[in-house]
């Protein structure tokens, strides 16, 4: 009152049970109170005794360099600014302008170990070693400066060994581990533990080990359990962290699928999997003498839904021969036995994809284009189309033909289905 400074209280009817209960009933108060006055920050009363008590209790309960960090000066929209004052001197201060001292009846209780830490262990080790509650406290503000020099670097190595940006999605953690197998234990460690909270999750040391121990030493195929949900695989040269998935057919994950069938009439759609999804068009076209990817054209149908825009656009182009062509057509993701043609005879669709160097939790993700009757005709980026009307040279070629009319697929680039617009 004295000051003009409005206070805000609060009580709870049922008392809470823990110290963890009551810190998420005052932080939740608190974070109410934010909002309703519109205020930008909240400012606690965290001391350097409380930082010095913190990474004592941390310490003799073996937390690593983490944990030593202690109360950070700033979580979020939480400010701690007297972490560098002595709970002595905050008190002195506050007496010389006649502002009483409120103690907090709970911290005199000796059954919780803080207290016990604060009352008993913290006086006997500073009379032991005059200095070691500075030195506690000190300890905290060096190891958190460790720290963010680690985190800073460890974000650094984690993008650069992260598979290409067109192919992540944030569900999941992919990783090559030629560059990782190049750094020390300690290093890679790290960089796992920070790869981790990315997908909301600590990682202990028992976890980490048991990811160590794929990089070194895992083959292609296998993986491990983590905490969290998560499950850590090698294959085809990359490790993968993400969302245990229940195995499906030759030990892949069963992600929920969607065909899409092309009709010989032409039109559009959207082909979906495991939360990535492709647009899709098909329909005639044209080859105009000279052949090359240039020389395709759309004819021109009445409203426009498959055009030389759409066909521009496009991440990926099938050229088909109509010529025993048998519709409806089907994009789908590949099935257990699929075959297709390939340099003279037949090869499983999954040989070439290993073959390609796919790993076996990306399988799903390729498209594959078969006929009515099954049989594989393309395989995106992997293959040229089986009814090429030229020279299948690549699977974005076009044949030297003179004028001829042929059918063509185009796939858009894969996007995440959240940042796709449906309209």
């Amino acid at each position: 009152r004295a000051w003009n400074v409005t206070c805000h209280t609060e009580s709870v009817v049922q008392p809470p049970a823990t110290e963890a209960e009551a810190r998420d009933v005052r932080y939740g108060f608190l974070e109410r109170m934010k909002e309703e006055l519109s205020a930008v920050v909240v400012l606690t009363g965290h001391t350097a005794d409380d930082q010095a008590e913190t990474v004592l209790f941390r310490a003799a309960r073996g937390a690593g360099p983490d944990g030593l960090t202690g109360v950070w000066p700033r979580v979020g929209d939480v400010e701690r600014p007297w972490l560098g004052v002595w709970r002595e001197d905050l008190a002195a201060y506050a007496r010389s302008v006649r502002l009483p001292v409120r103690q907090d009846p709970t911290n005199l209780d000796l059954r919780w170990t803080r207290n016990r830490i604060r009352h008993q262990v913290l006086p006997a080790l500073e009379e032991a070693v005059p200095g070691a509650k500075a030195s506690l406290a000190r300890l905290a503000e060096l190891s958190r400066r460790q720290r963010e020099a680690l985190a800073g670097m460890s974000d650094g190595l984690l993008e650069a060994w992260q598979d290409p940006p067109e192919s992540r999605v944030d569900s999941e953690l992919i990783l090559a581990l030629g560059p990782m197998r190049s750094w020390g234990d300690e290093i890679v460690s790290q960089v796992l533990r920070r790869g981790g909270e990315r997908l909301g999750v600590i990682l202990g040391q028992a976890a980490v080990d048991r990811v160590l121990h794929l990089v070194r030493e895992g083959r292609s195929g296998s993986s491990a359990d983590l905490q969290g949900g998560l499950t850590a695989t090698c294959s085809a040269g990359v490790l993968r962290i993400a969302p245990r998935e229940e195995p499906g057919a030759e030990g892949v994950a069963s992600p929920t699928k969607e065909a899409v069938t092309l009709s010989a009439e032409g039109g559009r759609g959207l082909w979906e999997v495991r939360g990535q999804i492709r647009s899709v068009a098909w329909g005639a076209c044209r080859t105009e003498a000279g052949g090359g990817a240039a020389a395709l054209r759309v004819p021109e149908v009445e409203g426009g839904a498959w055009s030389d825009e759409v066909l521009k656009a496009a991440a990926q182009v099938a050229v088909l021969s109509t010529q025993g062509l048998r519709f409806p057509l089907t994009l789908r993701s590949r099935r257990p036995g699929d075959r297709m043609p390939f340099e003279g005879g037949k090869k499983k669709v999954k040989k070439i994809m290993l073959e390609k160097g796919i790993p076996s939790f990306r399988r799903d993700l390729v498209p594959v284009l078969a006929d009515a009757g099954g049989s594989v005709l393309w395989i995106p980026g992997l293959t040229a189309p089986a009814y090429d009307p030229g020279r299948r040279s690549s699977a974005d070629s076009v044949g030297e033909n003179e004028d001829s009319a042929t059918f063509c697929v185009a796939l858009g680039h894969p996007k995440e289905l959240r940042d796709h617009d449906i309209e």
